[in-house]
């Protein structure tokens, strides 16, 4: 899973930074890329963040971190979260205007 995550993750990255970087002018390009790439970097931290708090709440809520299946409970509560994010993206993602030349 964590695979998929990744590739897709790869495969969107280039493309989003060029569609902000070719909706402004070349002496603001700088800027978008600056911040595309802050965005980015926070993004990843409060995913991180939120993530670990479902872990870690679904292990307290369970038997402990040395019972198999509360981590398997926490890592599938991680995971459908994240495939929701992923969803969410792809929305995003698709609501992109298009800019005809």
């Amino acid at each position: 899973m964590t695979l998929v995550i990744g590739f897709g993750l790869g495969w969107t990255a280039v493309p989003t930074l060029i569609a902000a970087q070719s909706s402004v002018d070349w002496d603001q390009r700088g800027v978008v890329t600056g911040i595309t790439i802050f965005a980015r970097t926070a993004g990843s931290a409060i995913g991180v963040a939120v993530f670990g708090a479902i872990a870690t709440s679904t292990i307290a809520a369970g038997a402990g971190e040395h019972d198999f299946d509360t981590i398997v409970s926490a890592t599938f509560r991680v995971f459908t979260a994240v495939a929701v994010a992923a969803v969410l993206m792809t929305v995003a993602a698709l609501s992109m205007p298009r800019k005809t030349a």
